[in-house]
């Protein structure tokens, strides 16, 4: 059964950029493993959270190939159903619905995208790779305040990896990577479980994702920051915001401690959807660590929704991602 977690907050995250007063505005990230809303306010330069909700609808793990399942959409359309309700109740005026990773690879993607507009209103803009990373960017770079310091910032995910490489106001390089949690679970520990050997298996298909594009995202000593999802309940099962090859280390060892005695995987805070793209979500942060070369990577709370509504709020949801070939800036 899907699980919906509703947070209701004032003001939470504050996000201080220049644009015009905006009434409440909704965004919903349909990502590949979960669903989240953002219900926000644009105050004087600020973006202020009212309330948000999660919903693991786990599109990805109920795919059959590239189709979307009946069960796939109907969990998705429930979910979306309920994101309405709050959205209403928070008295919006306007919903913004994204989709990512599963709803680009889906070929019969329309059979949820129509009736999804009927539900919220308006039509569901499924992003490109780039124009996913540039959001991601967008609001990790304000979050962060990074000002003309070059650095990275990865966004791992259900469906696929972001990397994206610059300062606050100018992106160098950004590449969309099909390397995702769910991906990484289906191919390696669904059928052969935890252990030694599927995980240096999962880590060296990550690495040979990364590989290819390794030159453009070699910091030195520029910082790396880590958003979203998977970098966060890594952070929280080894117990710091700032990770280090060590804590990775640290932690599949545990990890493979589970699984040699066959026990469930159960920590702290972490439910049972995400201790289950743990160990695809360590292993692709190890492969990140070991092939660009890392030494330590700042977490940060944010995500691609309110990147989506600081785009939306400053009237230019229509990115300037045009300018990005092959994942470089022209």
């Amino acid at each position: 059964m899907a699980c919906c977690h509703v947070q209701k907050v004032c003001a939470l995250k504050v996000f201080i950029i220049g644009g015009a007063y905006r009434m409440a505005l909704a965004t919903i990230d349909m990502g590949s493993n979960s669903y989240h809303l953002l219900v926000s306010e644009w105050s004087q330069g600020r973006l202020l959270t009212r309330c948000s909700a999660v919903e693991r609808v786990q599109t990805a793990l109920l795919m059959e190939g590239d189709q979307l399942t009946p069960l796939a959409i109907k969990r998705a359309l429930s979910c979306l159903r309920r994101f309405a309700t709050i959205a209403q109740e928070q008295g919006c005026t306007e919903i913004v619905a994204v989709g990512t990773a599963a709803l680009r690879r889906a070929s019969n993607a329309r059979l949820l995208l129509g009736p999804a507009q009927e539900l919220l209103g308006q039509p569901v803009r499924i992003l490109s790779g780039s124009e996913e990373a540039a959001l991601i960017h967008r609001v990790v770079a304000s979050e962060v305040s990074l000002g003309a310091q070059v650095g990275l910032v990865i966004d791992i995910g259900g469906g696929s990896t972001e990397l994206i490489f610059g300062s606050e106001q100018q992106v160098v390089a950004l590449d969309s990577l099909r390397l995702g949690c769910v991906s990484s679970l289906q191919t390696h520990f669904m059928a052969a479980g935890i252990g030694p050997d599927t995980f240096a298996s999962c880590v060296r298909e990550a690495r040979s994702v990364i590989a290819p594009v390794r030159e453009r995202y070699l910091v030195g000593n520029g910082p790396v920051l880590a958003c979203s999802g998977t970098a966060q309940v890594i952070a929280q099962a080894v117990g710091v915001g700032c990770l280090s090859r060590g804590h990775l280390t640290r932690l599949y060892q545990r990890l493979m401690q589970l699984g040699e005695a066959g026990q469930p995987i159960c920590l702290p805070g972490i439910d049972s959807n995400r201790r289950l793209l743990l160990p695809p979500g360590l292993a692709i942060m190890m492969a990140l660590f070991d092939e660009l070369k890392l030494s330590r990577v700042r977490t940060v709370d944010v995500a691609l929704r309110e990147g989506v509504a600081i785009a939306c709020y400053q009237g230019d949801f229509e990115i300037a991602t045009k300018r990005c070939k092959g994942g470089v800036l022209s």
